[in-house]
């Protein structure tokens, strides 16, 4: 008798749904499929081309805050297995001054993706760190863009 009531006992365990451990990922996000090639085609639109004047800092610390970012979206909540060399198709401004406001456009796009509700706590946090990359990001091409 002891026997069945410990065998009741455990079935009913395994059909009782645990709650999701602190551990588990967030679910994927669309919004995060749509972000991730506007932040690597902006990454890729500064990346210095023959003819550019030498990449100021500013520059340099946008490209850094966009891998940042990328690293975020693809660790947090999808990631697509590609490299920050492949990127959206798209046919680039002629010009170093046309391609800095080009990747403004695409970081704009990204975070307008990426400002919609996100219904877990995990979620939240990953999106506001990938957020303040693309800010930080966009202030130091705003900064590149100021004349010398």
């Amino acid at each position: 008798m002891r026997g069945q009531v410990t065998s009741l006992l455990a079935g009913l365990l395994l059909t009782v749904p645990l709650p999701a451990s602190a551990e588990e990922p967030p679910a994927k996000n669309p919004d995060y499929a749509h972000a991730l090639p506007d932040l690597r085609t902006a990454r890729w639109l500064l990346t210095p081309q023959s003819g550019d004047p030498e990449v100021r800092a500013n520059e340099d610390e946008a490209i850094q805050d966009i891998d940042v970012a990328m690293r975020a979206v693809a660790m947090g909540a999808f990631d697509d297995h590609k490299s920050i060399e492949e990127h959206e198709q798209i046919e680039m401004a002629q010009g170093h001054i046309a391609r800095l406001h080009q990747a403004l456009d695409l970081l704009a796009r990204a975070h307008a993706y990426l400002s919609k509700e996100v219904d877990d706590t995990m979620g939240i946090r990953v999106r506001n760190r990938v957020l303040e990359n693309i800010d930080r990001a966009n202030l130091a091409i705003r900064h590149a863009l100021e004349p010398q």
